[in-house]
């Protein structure tokens, strides 16, 4: 996802700098490729608001099993908040992309009046606001996510190695909008809705390793957080295996997905990367997860079976 966010941030810099220097608008290879990357930015972003479901619907089952413990049921409601933040926000930027086109045809796309119109001045204002507001309330999740997500181009150092520091006078609402087209525009707020989605998806994994983690002994067990639940045949299937206890008794850990080796990271959790074949047939399919460790002085193993679906792209 990072590589299609930052081609976007690329993309809308040069056009700007372009229409800058004269006021011919975007051509057809440019909107062809604004375009091309808006869907493939929706396409993911719907995929994203599933996956953020079904990690609630699982929690809320998890929390069920577990006797609704007080500590269980907090974690639940905050992530039942998260998700009704970002389906708040959103809401918002999907009615601003209905302003912009209306209607499902290109006729507009390489206008400009319709950006000015919706989202320049108050508007982009209002727009930002929403965003830093979103990235401020996950702060307490994920304090090291979300510093950007509402970033004016003098803050924002991805800008500053895209374009030098050309752009640093302009606002929020000026760098991305102003003389952009429809096209373009509609591409900025698909890239603002991914940000947004990666920031709940971190924010639910972290919420998801502490359900059950204050029930000792007894508790301990796998659990694989998928980046998605469904996958395009031909693409990689991304999780994080972990044990659901966070107690540091456990210690020589090892892990295996299909009974192939997983790679662990800090903090013990495991990064799940199968590869999907393109001949896959689409449906129902899942993985077998293994950990083993050493758990107050005894060997232990965990299993899990994942299910996940395949899709034809």
């Amino acid at each position: 996802m990072d590589f299609l966010l930052d081609a976007h941030r690329r993309a809308v810099s040069v056009l700007l700098l372009g229409l800058a220097a004269c006021q011919s608008g975007p051509t057809a290879a440019e909107l062809g490729r604004l375009q091309q990357l808006d869907a493939t930015l929706q396409e993911r972003n719907g995929r994203s608001a599933r996956s953020a479901r079904t990690v609630v619907a699982a929690l809320q089952e998890q929390v069920a099993r577990n006797r609704m413990q007080r500590q269980d049921v907090a974690v639940l409601t905050m992530a039942k908040e998260v998700r009704a933040q970002t389906d708040s926000l959103t809401r918002y930027l999907h009615e601003l992309r209905r302003q912009l086109r209306p209607a499902p045809d290109n006729a507009r796309l390489a206008e400009t009046r319709p950006v000015e119109a919706a989202l320049l001045g108050p508007a982009a204002d209002t727009l930002q606001q929403r965003l830093s507001r979103y990235a401020r309330f996950l702060h307490q999740l994920v304090p090291d996510e979300g510093g950007l997500l509402a970033a004016s181009p003098t803050e924002d150092p991805r800008i500053h190695e895209a374009v030098g520091n050309d752009l640093d006078g302009l606002s929020f609402g000026e760098f991305y909008f102003r003389g952009a087209s429809v096209a373009s525009a509609l591409t900025t707020l698909g890239q603002k809705e991914a940000e947004v989605r990666r920031l709940e998806g971190e924010a639910l994994k972290r919420l998801s390793m502490k359900v059950g983690s204050h029930r000792g002994f007894e508790r301990i067990g796998a659990q694989a957080l998928p980046k998605f639940a469904q996958v395009p045949e031909g693409e990689t299937y991304e999780a994080a295996l972990l044990l659901t206890s966070s107690h540091s008794e456990a210690y020589g850990l090892t892990m295996q997905a299909n009974g192939r080796a997983v790679p662990l990271r800090p903090g013990g959790v495991g990064r799940v990367e199968l590869a999907v074949p393109a001949d896959a047939p689409a449906g129902p399919a899942s993985w077998a997860a293994t950990i083993k460790a050493t758990y107050r002085g005894q060997d232990t193993t965990y299993r899990l079976r994942v299910p996940y679906t395949v899709q034809r792209p």
